[in-house]
């Protein structure tokens, strides 16, 4: 995240201070209190200050010969980060921070990189930083890929929420803003909050939220706590809340192939088809990962391709994946698609009322035409609706399918390699094949 925000190249502005100056000024019994060399050690000759903005990020830099760090042209201060931190993973956007808390944690920030990986690089920065550390540290921090440049960190005096932190440190101030803001209540009530639409509902009670933030203040932040209470919660046993959250559609393939013991051989193309139902693995581009609401994965296009998914993985027409219906029932086939319906349903959404699911999906099973149809009215680029008509309404209803209108929202297409293909086989599913895709498809599967 310190790359992919830009705080890898924040450095402390040209007229401020930086932990390697304050460090080579210092006495060496105030060094020795910063674990620095004691009184009495010599310093090592061969240590120059660090100089300029690649000189251990980015390039090995040049040896300066003055005691003092010379004036540096730097990259400066980057707010990515400090925004990204506070907005999306504690205080939340409403969560009282001004902008200019998002400079000075910004500034607290600045120095804290990453070594190179360019291999030449990396062992020249390794070289400067082993001088560092014979001089008494200068303030540089290592460990593993993360690295605290004190050459690049603003020490002076900063403000944070009304909280000041003092001038002369180092990475003491990106850690006491971490503390900070994770002991904060907007973060407590920020953190209550994502927890509660995760496990609850798209639009959880306030009392749920308001004693989750409790249960955060006074654990410290101990988020099995906070799930243990979220399971112990009134809210979370409630019949609204039951099947209120919908599936991703990675979490959609997840459990009908753990419901119909599907036996995965090459996962490809279930990928592509992950993909094509508008979830692409690993390609969220910002940070906060994919939604947790309904409204990101409810849409005709969206509709249309997991009921589609369903019918091709019941058909056992998902390459590298293979499902034994008959074996879900023992070996036996029921006598006919009502029957089916029936036994097939209790078997993959065991616990539930479905008499109106039943009734909404008979009409669906009896339809021979019906997995053509869903094909052909399913939009082969993820997150693509429908302007006028609905033809998901249409298929449940039983109406002729309108034909697709209207822009794309998202075009993922070919981002994990072409989408699946129909295979050569054009047999029309097996009536329990068509029961169970539809089945897998319907919006009672859909919930979790």
């Amino acid at each position: 995240m310190l790359v992919y925000l830009d705080n890898a190249q924040s450095t402390a502005a040209e007229n401020e201070p930086t932990t390697m100056q304050d460090e080579m000024g210092r006495t060496p019994r105030q060094r020795a209190r910063f674990g620095g060399r004691g009184p009495g050690q010599p310093a090592d000759p061969s240590m120059r200050p660090f100089t300029g903005p690649g000189a251990l990020a980015d390039r090995p830099g040049r040896l300066a010969r003055s005691p003092q760090a010379p004036k540096r042209k730097q990259q400066g201060l980057n707010e990515n980060y400090a925004r990204e931190l506070m907005e999306l993973h504690t205080l939340g956007v409403d969560g009282g921070y001004t902008q200019q808390d998002v400079i000075e944690v910004a500034r607290a920030f600045t120095g804290w990189t990453v070594l190179p990986i360019q291999p030449k690089v990396r062992e020249a920065a390794e070289v400067r930083l082993a001088r560092a550390e014979r001089a008494g540290g200068l303030g540089f921090r290592q460990e593993g890929d993360f690295l605290f440049r004190a050459d690049q960190h603003d020490a002076a005096a900063k403000s944070v929420l009304g909280t000041t932190l003092p001038a002369g440190r180092g990475i003491e101030d990106g850690e006491a803003v971490l503390d900070l803001l994770a002991a904060n209540r907007a973060t407590a009530r920020h953190i209550a909050t994502k927890l509660a639409v995760r496990f609850v509902s798209d639009h959880p009670p306030q009392a749920l939220v308001d004693r989750l933030t409790g249960v955060y203040l006074k654990t410290g932040g101990d988020v099995r706590r906070m799930v243990a209470a979220i399971a112990e919660s009134p809210e979370f046993w409630n019949r609204d809340a039951v099947g209120a959250k919908i599936k991703s559609p990675f979490e959609l393939a997840a459990s009908a192939l753990r419901i119909t013991g599907g036996d995965v051989i090459d996962p490809s193309d279930l990928f592509k088809w992950i993909n094509r139902m508008g979830q692409p693995l690993y390609a969220y581009q910002a940070p906060t990962g994919y939604p947790d609401r309904a409204e990101a994965w409810v849409n005709t296009g969206s509709l249309l391709n997991r009921m589609n998914f369903g019918i091709q993985l019941a058909a056992n027409r998902v390459k590298g994946v293979s499902v034994d219906l008959p074996a879900l029932n023992g070996g036996r086939e029921p006598e006919s698609r009502e029957e089916a319906l029936k036994t097939y349903a209790a078997l993959l959404m065991p616990g539930r009322d479905l008499t109106a699911t039943i009734k909404q999906l008979t009409p669906m099973v009896a339809d021979p035409n019906l997995a053509k149809r869903v094909d052909q009215a399913a939009p082969r680029d993820a997150g693509k609706a429908s302007a006028k008509g609905d033809p998901a309404e249409d298929l449940l209803d039983g109406r002729p399918e309108k034909p697709m209108q209207g822009p794309r929202a998202v075009n993922v297409r070919g981002l994990l390699g072409d989408e699946p293909k129909q295979p050569v086989d054009r047999r029309p599913p097996s009536p329990l094949e068509q029961v169970v895709g539809v089945i897998l498809g319907s919006p009672e599967f859909q919930r979790r």
